[in-house]
Parts: C-alpha cells; sequence; structure tokens
C-alpha cells in the first residue's frame, strides 16, 4: 500500500492570491485583488455583472496572465505556470455550461482526457472514471446528447 503524507502546515493556505492586478483593453479590470482558501474551506465569489469575477477566475486558473501579483497552489507559485501544468497539479476551473464534444460517448470522453492528462497512469481508466463521476450507465451514450448537470459531471471530475 501506498500512502501520501503531506507536510504542509495544516493551517497554511491550500490555495491563494496577492494583489492581482489585470488591465484589458487599457481598463483596469481587477485592482489588487487578495484572498485565501485553506484545506476543507469553501468560498464564494459574488458581484455585480462587470465587477470582474470572470476575469479573476481567468487569472486563477491561468488563462491569462495577471499584470502583476501572485498566484500560489500547495505552497507553491503557479502565476508563470501553464494551463496544462496547473491541471497536471489538481487545479483548473469549470463552466456553468460545460462543453463537450458532440460525437464522443462518454467513455471515449473520459479516456482521451486521462491520456491527456496523465499518459504515464495506467490504474485510472474510463471505467472508473464512470463510476467515479455517476456515469457509469451512460458511459456508452454520446457525450454530446447529456442533460447539462450530468455534463457537469465531466468538469468535477478530480484528476
Amino acid at each position: 500500500m501506498n500512502a501520501t503524507v503531506s507536510t504542509a502546515d495544516p493551517a497554511s493556505p491550500l490555495f491563494e492570491c496577492r494583489d492581482i492586478r489585470l488591465d484589458l483593453g487599457g481598463r483596469e479590470i481587477l485592482k489588487g485583488v487578495s484572498l485565501s482558501v485553506r484545506r476543507g474551506e469553501v468560498l464564494g465569489i459574488i458581484g455585480p455583472n462587470g465587477a470582474g469575477k470572470t476575469s479573476l477566475f481567468e487569472v486563477l486558473s491561468g488563462r491569462m496572465p495577471p499584470k502583476s501579483g501572485v498566484v500560489r497552489f500547495k505552497d507553491q507559485d503557479v502565476t508563470g505556470m501553464r494551463l496544462y501544468e496547473r491541471a497536471r497539479m489538481g487545479l483548473g476551473r469549470t463552466y456553468q455550461t460545460p462543453v463537450v464534444p458532440e460525437e464522443l460517448t462518454v467513455a471515449e470522453v473520459l479516456k482521451a482526457a486521462r491520456q491527456a492528462y496523465a499518459p504515464y497512469r495506467t490504474r485510472h481508466h474510463a471505467d472508473w472514471a464512470c463510476e467515479l463521476v455517476g456515469l457509469k450507465v451512460n458511459e456508452d451514450q454520446i457525450a454530446g446528447s447529456l442533460e447539462t448537470l450530468n455534463r457537469r459531471s465531466f468538469a468535477g471530475l478530480p484528476a
């Protein structure tokens, strides 16, 4: 049996950003945003349309580089990391209405995602992933035909 023991201080943030600034089209969108989330905490980001919520998530996930500031995940600076590097660490984002390939089955989508994410791992196959996200009964269904709730299961699949 393999066990991983975390040496991280349980009081230290699992995820944090400090002084995030973002300019788009000559306009300051984010101005010194800082937040932290500790293991087991849940944080909600609320605000009116145009407040910068989506822009903040684009920066935190790595889709947009900040003008300045630092993003840290698991005590590591990920500010300059690419999307796939962050994803391999377990950091990513989902969208309200996930888009899935229209022509592949649920099992094929999960198999492709696993291959792209961690091709060197062989333990977790599409079978396991379908079961994990509650789509085992849908594994032969075309992914594009799933209802929105089931599409979100893809987005919530942990690495």
